[in-house]
């Protein structure tokens, strides 16, 4: 699996993740919970990520690029 990015919350990972998941590519959400255990932790190691399998990751990035692109806020 790959991570092809990284959330700010996990709300914003599960929108995400939905959007991938209606393409077809599943996605999983990985130290989803590590929040729960350090709220205030903004080190990378502890950021939420979203992981796709090998094969999907080019089509992954190309959507959340096209959602990026085209002004969506995903916190909207």
């Amino acid at each position: 699996m790959n991570v092809i990015t990284h959330c700010e919350n996990d709300f914003e990972a599960r929108l995400i993740v939905g959007r991938l998941e209606n393409e077809g590519i599943r996605a999983v959400i990985l130290n989803e919970h590590i929040h729960d255990v350090w709220p205030m932790s903004s080190s990378s190691d502890f950021a939420i990520r979203i992981a796709v399998n090998d094969e999907d990751y080019d089509k992954a990035i190309r959507i959340i690029s096209v959602d990026t692109e085209s002004g969506e806020d995903m916190n909207d």
